[in-house]
């Protein structure tokens, strides 16, 4: 009887368990969704506890590891389409949930919150990619692309879903695997009429009345649970996507081969700049966002290494429209800077290929010497004209002449003592150190160069060595939590969201300009490169000039006035002691330099030589070290190419050490 007793009393606590878990269920799911009214979302996470109960009832350790992330991947690896369909819905609410509590935080202002969401969402996002992109999930991955298949048997709402999470994943996917996928991503890219054509119930039935011309009569037929606004919004915001999702995939070289083979995806891919949807339609700021979001997988695109970029870059050249809009959107001064520079950039790549030796520099000179245009623009073009300069030395005789004095533009820029300018002011030095190198045709604009060279290098050399900054980066960066909200890895949107928020997104404004509504763009804060090095292309380009135009006979010290030149060049090298490559590139140019005013005329202390020698030989001992390393520096990074040692420190100090000691008298 005691047996029988307390098998009822057991049967009673697990019935009290399942009612009392019935009524509170409901809040349970309420707290999980927030303040957030939507329905669609409080039944799927209900229907995550549901499933869960149900199997922790059949095995007690069946939510060990177990979360709304696991549980959405699990349904969507299924054999089941309704699972499958489940399963999209719940991982595309689990991503909207999390981002939307790093929203609400960041209104708040609330940053402890913010950061552990951020570390939260990081958490997912890396879960999201070890449970769908690994080899052994290849299957849910596969599942996921095959709900963008507009003929598939998928509605419209899981494509926009899967579009979603597929955008949040992107980075990470090898078209190899799912060649067929690119057909699919393409349709994402579509006209409003072919978002618009029903649900597939719909069109099979459209299919067997119609046969070929079913699509002419899918207006005829009502689009169930969606009124014409929220149709509208969510075919602009699945274009978006589409163009996100192959930008992202346009990263990865060989997904770049198969996008060149796929039929018809470049034209999508161009077409909102082959229309100039920016000036010729008033679209607003969904226009400005997809010629943005088009311009971004085009610059990728045609900077492909090989003959994928080659190809890529004969298409679009070939494509005048295209070109056309380009050019119009580098000179119109109603559209925004990100544009212009997408627009750039894809010119420069272009040009490179297609215009003639004369026009290309040109170009690059009138852009980057025109000090009426944004920063961002002068950038570019200063970057692709000093890279011409270092591959075709004979350009220099072209800039010599571009607007009559290209020289005297760049010395301007040069000698601009500005902190907002800095990354301008290297460019010039790097442009006009290859000038001094490969201009050597005997003629009037040589003598013009070797003039402003050497008037200019005196002005130069104070600038660096009278500064009282201290340019050692002595300690590593400190880092802040963004205020901005920035999706990982660049991710293409909230999903919860009617607009698109990325690294560069789109809002409009309520200012007119031009009949146009203006539209305003923020760009990602990380693309800041004024932290870029200033004092070593500026001293570099001082040695070449001293030894490529100033003879031995003419006395360098009288042209520093009142400062002795040994002593400041020892107070930068004491400032700049730290075992960095920034650094390392810093002393053995100021061995060079050392090793160049031994060379010429001129009156210096002992005192000041001496101390000069000794604070050569404490730089050298102290980056020892990172000079050998510097042996492994990869040639594929910019900054290492520049930094990969020719010779050793300690062979240049050496040297430096001898001309001084020369010089000293006894």
């Amino acid at each position: 009887m005691d047996t029988l007793y307390f098998l009822a009393l057991l049967q009673g606590a697990l019935f009290c368990y399942r009612f009392f878990f019935g009524l509170t269920k409901k809040g349970l799911a309420k707290v999980v969704v927030g303040k957030c009214n939507d329905n669609e979302e409080l039944e799927i996470v209900l229907l995550y506890l549901g499933e869960t109960r149900v199997g922790c009832e059949k095995d007690p350790l069946f939510e060990r590891e177990r979360n709304l992330i696991t549980h959405a991947v699990d349904l969507i690896g299924s054999k089941s389409h309704d699972d499958c369909v489940s399963g999209v819905k719940m991982l595309y609410t689990a991503i909207g949930l999390r981002e939307r509590g790093l929203k609400d935080a960041r209104v708040k202002r609330n940053n402890e919150v913010c950061h552990n969401q951020w570390k939260e969402i990081i958490g997912q996002h890396m879960m999201m990619k070890n449970l769908i992109i690994s080899a052994s999930s290849s299957f849910v991955l596969q599942k996921l692309l095959q709900t963008l298949d507009p003929r598939g048997a998928f509605d419209r709402k899981t494509r926009n879903q899967g579009a979603m999470i597929l955008a949040q994943l992107a980075l990470d996917i090898q078209l190899e695997q799912f060649p067929w996928a690119i057909q699919y991503i393409c349709t994402l890219i579509g006209s409003f009429e072919e978002y618009r054509l029903i649900e597939p119930y719909h069109r099979n039935r459209l299919l067997r009345k119609y046969e070929q011309n079913w699509d002419r009569q899918a207006s005829r037929l009502p689009s169930p649970g969606n009124n014409a606004s929220s149709l509208r919004e969510d075919y602009e915001k699945l274009v978006l996507t589409g163009l996100c999702i192959l930008r992202k995939l346009a990263t990865h070289e060989k997904n770049c081969r198969i996008m060149r083979k796929t039929q018809g995806l470049l034209p999508r891919i161009m077409a909102p700049v082959t229309s100039d949807m920016t000036h010729a339609f008033d679209g607003g700021a969904w226009s400005a966002r997809a010629v943005q979001e088009s311009l971004q997988v085009m610059l990728l695109l045609v900077a492909a290494p090989g003959k994928t970029g080659a190809k890529f870059r004969r298409e679009i050249s070939s494509n005048k429209e295209a070109i056309s809009t380009m050019e119009r959107i580098l000179n119109c001064p109603c559209c925004h800077i990100d544009l212009q520079k997408r627009a750039m950039g894809i010119l420069i790549h272009l040009y490179m290929d297609t215009m003639s030796r004369r026009t290309y520099p040109k170009m690059l000179v009138d852009n980057f010497t025109d000090d009426t245009k944004d920063r961002s623009i002068r950038k570019l073009a200063g970057e692709a004209l000093a890279k011409l300069c270092i591959q075709d030395g004979s350009i220099s005789s072209i800039i010599l002449q571009v607007n009559g004095d290209g020289v005297g533009s760049l010395i301007k820029i040069l000698l601009l003592d500005d902190a907002e300018n800095k990354t301008c002011r290297i460019r010039a030095a790097q442009i006009l150190e290859q000038m001094c190198i490969h201009h050597t045709q005997r003629d009037e604009s040589l003598s013009k160069l070797k003039k402003d060279m050497i008037d200019t290098m005196p002005k130069v050399l104070s600038q660096i060595l009278c500064e009282d900054k201290t340019h050692a980066l002595t300690e590593a960066a400190h880092v802040e939590f963004p205020e901005k909200e920035v999706d990982i890895e660049n991710q293409c949107d909230n999903p919860q969201d009617n607009a698109l928020e990325e690294t560069s997104s789109i809002r409009p404004q309520n200012k007119k300009h031009g009949g146009r509504v203006e539209v305003e763009m923020v760009v990602d804060e990380l693309d800041n490169d004024e932290e870029e090095e200033l004092h070593a292309p500026l001293l570099s380009l001082c040695v070449t000039i001293c030894n490529t135009f100033i003879s031995a006979d003419q006395d360098l010290s009288s042209q520093f006035g009142a400062f002795s030149l040994p002593k400041k060049v020892k107070e930068m090298v004491a400032e700049n002691n730290v075992p960095t490559a920034p650094c390392l590139r810093l002393m053995k140019l100021a061995c060079k330099m050392v090793i160049s005013m031994m060379k010429h005329r001129g009156s210096y202390k002992k005192e000041d030589l001496e101390s000069l020698k000794e604070a050569l030989s404490s730089a050298s001992e102290g980056m020892s070290f990172l000079d050998i390393s510097m042996v492994f520096a990869s040639e594929d990074d910019g900054a290492a190419k520049t930094m990969k040692p020719v010779r050793s420190l300690g062979s240049l100090v050496k040297e430096a050490k001898e001309s001084v000691a020369k010089r000293v008298t006894p």
